[in-house]
């Protein structure tokens, strides 16, 4: 029986707004239909775990990356982890949304590779509209590790009808071309998270966008171009 009542116990559908994660559902769910997402670890373990991949990251030429959430919302521990990946001489990425205290984030920089940066939107009633908070302390880190960070690597999540629009491309455009930037990273909205709103009992049809077309990227790629920026996309 659910503390809170977020299980149905005949139907066993669960009502989210009512679930505060306590985990006593994955305790006793013979089947482990249910289970925790995110584990409490030490250091130490992180980097054991790390280090079984070691040849791969050495015959790839790849390495570890740190994403979210956001990391830098931990920037101790992640230190911690981060020099000991050094000493294994082993790559590290992080991709952050920009919103941190730069002073706290300042002593990780000598043990980071690259960092992955991600710009919504420039105009700020609009980044808060559609985010909750405003994008002034995202700008200001951002020039602050334009100056200081060169392996900045700024990417952009395409999302129709939020930030695609020609006032915000053009907006983007001046600000990276202003930090001599010269490559873009555009990250278009898919639908491959459709699949997972069954999965919590989402109702809300807010997925209902459609992907772009290849002629629409291929657009606003050509807007970067206009700028001298690579704009770069994955397919």
């Amino acid at each position: 029986m659910c503390p809170n009542n977020a299980i149905d116990p005949v139907t066993k559908i669960s009502d989210y707004s009512l679930c505060v994660a306590c985990g006593d559902c994955v305790e006793v769910c013979e089947n482990d239909a249910r289970k925790m997402i995110g584990q409490l670890k030490p250091v130490d373990d992180i980097i054991l775990e790390i280090l079984k991949d070691i040849d791969f990251y050495y015959n790839s030429g790849g390495g570890v990356t740190f994403s979210g959430g956001e990391p830098l919302l931990y920037p101790g521990f992640l230190l911690e982890v981060i020099r000991e990946l050094k000493k294994s001489n082993i790559h590290v990425n992080i991709e952050t949304c920009g919103r941190f205290y730069f002073e706290q984030v300042t002593p990780l920089l000598p043990f980071i590779d690259m960092i992955y940066y991600d710009l919504k939107l420039i105009d700020s009633k609009k980044h808060k509209y559609f985010t909750g908070v405003d994008n002034k302390t995202i700008l200001d880190n951002f020039n602050k590790l334009n100056q200081r960070f060169k392996p900045l690597q700024v990417r952009i999540p395409l999302i129709p009808g939020v930030n695609d629009d020609n006032e915000n491309i053009q907006a983007t455009c001046e600000f990276l071309s202003d930090a001599d930037r010269q490559t873009v990273h555009l990250l278009p909205y898919h639908s491959m998270g459709n699949s997972k709103a069954k999965r919590i009992d989402f109702r809300d049809n807010i997925f209902n966008v459609e992907p772009y077309t290849k002629s629409q990227i291929e657009k606003i790629k050509s807007k970067f171009f206009h700028f001298g920026i690579k704009a770069i996309t994955y397919d």
